[in-house]
């Protein structure tokens, strides 16, 4: 049992000094410290898998899965069953894709787009100048 436990510590040494900078990596993007921590690593893997998911039900539309049948399926019930309150708010959400109201919903993701990259760029200059010799 012990020359187990010994064989495994060499081994991580041996691993850590060999993939040092991949370690490092590695554990710089699962801190939760840090502008590129945690947070960033669990963002981008959220967007990997959306852009995974929309891409396969993208694939599903385009090949006539039983995906598009189960969405005609529902489609044509909830047409066959209206009421004033499900088509008033059908109504809602048609009017959310308009014109204005994609303006006044995109103007603070836009604002919000802008702050970001001045952020960027005012760490992106703090570091430069933080190399540069003063």
């Amino acid at each position: 049992m012990q020359t187990r436990n010994v064989i495994a510590v060499n081994i991580k040494h041996f691993l850590q000094h060999r993939f040092g900078r991949q370690f490092s990596f590695v554990r710089a993007r699962l801190s939760p410290e840090g502008l590129y921590g945690l947070y960033l690593t669990i963002g981008i893997l959220v967007l990997v898998g959306a852009a995974w998911l929309f891409g396969g039900v993208s694939e599903d539309v385009i090949t006539g899965d039983p995906l598009v049948q189960v969405d005609a399926y529902i489609s044509e019930w909830l047409r066959s069953h209206p009421t004033p309150r499900f088509a008033t708010g059908m109504l809602f959400a048609t009017a959310l894709a308009s014109t204005n109201a994609v303006g006044i919903l995109l103007s603070p993701m836009i604002a919000s787009a802008a702050m970001s990259l001045s952020s960027v760029s005012v760490i992106g200059n703090a570091l430069r100048l933080r190399k540069a010799a003063v």
